[in-house]
């Protein structure tokens, strides 16, 4: 990498830095190129450079975030069985919001999903995708069998929502509240799909 090429990826990571610190102080809706060029001591047009517009700059923040916590998805080995594979993931994903709390809670109270409808795909590497994915994968070898009743769909978002429901208490209302909460993790996460897969 030249010289100019490690500037430009520095400037790059602080225009990010300083984007979500405004994102997470004052909304999406407040943000703007302008802006983030003042507290850079760049002019708006130096910020051109980089970012096209307002939403361009929105979705590198949202990149960011999402990339980060798919490295912590993919930590658990490809060699565990599929169940505890997802449990695995799952408690990967604890980790990047226990660990990443303002980038957890900025990409998921302050940006939207990406991803429109049901009928998209799940968006490659997102925490939705690796979850379906795990799902997908352990009833194709025939590890497990879903309910009739439901479909990777349903247990993919059921799952989701129980790992998004326990970071948030945990980041918000349970803050400093005194529990063992890996093992609630895990005994939830466990529970969650014995209820739901056979």
């Amino acid at each position: 990498m030249t010289p100019r090429e490690k500037r430009k990826e520095k400037t790059l990571k602080q225009i990010i830095k300083i984007t979500s610190q405004i994102i997470r102080k004052e909304g999406v809706e407040n943000l703007s190129l302008r802006q983030v060029a003042r507290k850079m001591n760049y002019s708006p047009s130096g910020m051109y450079e980089y970012f096209p517009s307002k939403e361009a700059l929105v979705s590198a923040v949202n990149d960011t975030g999402l990339n980060l916590l798919s490295k912590y998805m993919q930590r658990p080995s490809p060699d565990l069985p599929w169940r505890e594979q997802l449990i695995e993931r799952g408690l990967a994903y604890l980790d990047f919001a226990l660990e990443e709390p303002e980038m957890y809670l900025l990409v998921f109270s302050k940006l939207h999903s990406q991803r429109r409808s049901i009928e998209e795909k799940p968006i490659t590497d997102s925490p939705y995708a690796f979850i379906f994915k795990a799902i997908e994968q352990g009833l194709a070898v025939g590890e497990f069998q879903l309910h009739s009743d439901h479909s990777p769909d349903t247990v993919s978002f059921a799952v989701w929502s129980l790992l998004h429901g326990m970071a948030m208490l945990e980041l918000t209302h349970l803050k400093g509240f005194d529990a063992d909460f890996d093992t609630f993790h895990r005994l939830n996460l466990e529970s969650m799909l014995r209820g739901f897969l056979t």
